[in-house]
């Protein structure tokens, strides 16, 4: 079986693409979840957002699974 492996985070796809993001906390859990780079805010840079829209910090990703068979 071939097991997914964590990423730099340099190495994600910038394109608005859903991935699964890693963001270590030192203060709280750390937070694994779906989210997105977007590249257009308002600064030009872009930056990170969970799922949520909310801000994110990441430091990992990984591409999502595919979705279960429906039987």
């Amino acid at each position: 079986m071939n097991v997914p492996e964590w990423q730099p985070i340099e190495t994600a796809p910038k394109d608005w693409s859903g991935v699964l993001l890693y963001e270590s906390c030192a203060d709280r859990n750390n937070d694994v979840g779906e989210g997105y780079f977007a590249s257009t805010d308002y600064d030009g840079d872009g930056e990170w957002h969970w799922e949520n829209n909310d801000i994110a910090h990441p430091t990992h990703w990984m591409h999502l699974p595919p979705a279960p068979v429906q039987l």
